[in-house]
């Protein structure tokens, strides 16, 4: 069976497209990642560097998460020149509704390779968009 990721990529893209969900680029969706699952401190600068981008990308990107509460920026006690950028309840949540997001799209093509009974496959014409893409990338499993 071949798992095909960008059908995945799709499905969780969508999904996160909803009513009442923020609509985030990868950029803002990046940071938001390193900000909640790597240790800190998230500096501007820091996070800069982490994802070569420039400093005003980076700041205009925290302006949003900050502004959808999914991060908190707080004076850098080290220098007060500085701030950092925080882990929110509301980011771990939003995160969380993706991780579980990703698993269930996960199962369903586990469930589907290994033949369990109104399972689909993640690479049937009707879930993947990818079919349309001369080189589909696909993973054997």
């Amino acid at each position: 069976m071949l798992i095909d990721p960008v059908s995945i990529w799709q499905t969780i893209t969508s999904e996160a497209l909803g009513p009442g969900r923020v609509d985030l680029t990868n950029r803002q969706t990046a940071i938001l990642l390193t900000i909640h699952t790597e240790p800190g401190p998230h500096t501007v600068r820091a996070l800069a560097a982490r994802h070569g981008l420039g400093k005003p990308a980076v700041s205009r990107a925290l302006d949003t998460l900050g502004e959808a509460g999914l991060i908190q920026r707080v004076p850098d006690p080290a220098d007060r020149r500085s701030v950092l950028a925080e882990p929110t309840t509301e980011g771990a949540a939003l995160i969380a509704d993706m991780s579980a997001a990703i698993a269930v799209q996960i199962n369903q093509v586990m469930r589907a390779a290994m033949g369990s009974p109104g399972s689909t496959s993640a690479a049937s014409p009707a879930t993947s968009p990818s079919t349309n893409i001369a080189t589909p990338t696909a993973v054997a499993l």
